[in-house]
């Protein structure tokens, strides 16, 4: 079960679970009866009664997404912190994951197609390549290294675009 509010967000369904964290489809109100979709990640509920480790290495993914910024990268639109721990909101991406669109070609006996494939390896590989090129502040290469470059870490999207999302092992 979780909750049905997360600050302003409203959790519609989860729609991926990972080692520390649950991503859930939300939507919060722009103005009047306009509503924005996003997916908002909370952690585990075990991980929130610890001593607050895990909320600060979900602060520090957050730092770190929210810096790269680049067509090919989910974008990190908020961190939070309410009733049920740290929270992050970030860009809905209609689609299905690389893992899931290769799941669905074997079920039906057929490899992803050639072009297909290509296209969505060079958009990761561009959202890869512009964290790994992240700069501070000053200008100062941040050397930032994904750690889990995966199918279940591609997006793709239905406007046929991939993005890198989970830059949860990442360092920097």
């Amino acid at each position: 079960m979780f909750p049905e509010r997360v600050g302003r967000y409203e959790l519609l369904l989860p729609i991926g679970t990972g080692g520390m964290a649950t991503v859930h489809l939300a939507r919060t109100v722009v103005v009047g009866d306009l509503h924005r979709e996003v997916a908002l990640k909370l952690m585990h509920p075990h991980f929130r009664a610890e001593d607050g480790e895990w909320a600060v290495h979900l602060l520090e993914e957050a730092k770190l997404a929210a810096r790269v910024r680049h067509p090919n990268v989910v974008s990190v639109l908020e961190v939070g912190e309410g009733n049920f721990g740290v929270f992050l909101v970030m860009e809905y991406v209609e689609g299905d994951t690389l893992s899931g669109l290769v799941r669905a070609s074997r079920n039906r006996g057929q490899p992803l197609p050639l072009p297909i494939a290509g296209r969505i390896l060079i958009d990761s590989l561009a959202g890869l390549h512009a964290a790994h090129e992240l700069i501070d502040e000053q200008g100062v290469r941040l050397d930032l290294v994904h750690r889990d470059f995966s199918p279940q870490n591609i997006l793709v999207g239905t406007d046929g675009i991939s993005r890198l999302t989970d830059f949860g092992i990442a360092k920097a």
